[in-house]
């Protein structure tokens, strides 16, 4: 739900048409035609977690369970793994699924700034990968940051941490190599 729990109230506020870009892999799940992937990971801690815990995850649950169709949205084209996005001087959609089937970051190799949405977080200053538990396939996660190694970046924007810009290359480098 935080990944696109907003788009659909954002699409009806705008007055404009807005264009929805998306990877294939991501388009059934904002058109809703496919079930949140973690609806069955939450559903499978429900057997391990007690008291409080379960009760707050089992309301979670059942909340995603009867409302996400309500966040759906269309998607108006998707794209790519290495096209170009004619907007701010050229974006390159970099496909790194990991996090999800078909998660992409941006990049803005004029500026030399990835949107990283959630391959990497900002903790007290530092970059780190997202959390492993809101990893879905983990062997597509190392691939894809290693590939995000070979880009020359200065700024990352993080969805969750803010931005980055303290020798972001060698940042990434070094959590490519943790990864190993």
């Amino acid at each position: 739900m935080d990944h696109i729990g907003g788009l659909s109230s954002i699409l009806n506020e705008l007055p404009q048409k807005v264009e929805v870009l998306s990877h294939n892999g991501e388009k059934p799940y904002i058109q809703c035609e496919q079930p949140p992937i973690r609806l069955d990971q939450i559903k499978a801690q429900l057997d391990f977690l007690q008291g409080e815990q379960h009760l707050q995850m089992k309301m979670l649950y059942d909340n995603l369970k009867a409302n996400y169709k309500s966040l759906r949205a269309n998607v108006d084209k998707t794209v790519a793994d290495g096209e170009k996005l004619p907007y701010c001087g050229g974006i390159e959609v970099i496909f790194t699924p990991g996090h999800t089937p078909g998660h992409i970051c941006l990049y803005l190799k004029e500026r030399k700034i990835l949107i990283a949405g959630d391959v990497f977080n900002v903790d007290h200053e530092r970059l780190v990968s997202s959390p492993e538990f809101t990893i879905i396939d983990k062997s597509s996660a190392k691939k894809s940051l290693k590939k995000l190694s070979e880009y020359d970046i200065e700024t990352i924007i993080c969805y969750h941490g803010g931005v980055y810009n303290n020798n972001a290359n060698r940042s990434i480098i070094e959590l490519v190599n943790k990864s190993c």
